[in-house]
């Protein structure tokens, strides 16, 4: 029984490490997805003012 018992404890902060790192994971996805946003907004921008420019040109 104490050998279950330690092997449910392991489990449990094995479980909690991992969500740790999931939490930590999806805290530096989030400002990765922000900063991909913010790349594809400056591109678009960019992209518009080149055919703007083309067209007056």
């Amino acid at each position: 029984m104490r050998v279950q018992e330690e092997i449910l404890a392991i489990s449990f902060s094995e479980e909690e490490t991992v969500d740790r790192q999931i939490e930590a994971l999806e805290k530096d996805l989030k400002s990765l997805l922000k900063r991909k946003r913010d790349l594809q907004i400056g591109i678009q921008n960019d992209v518009v003012k080149l055919l703007a420019k083309r067209h007056t040109l």
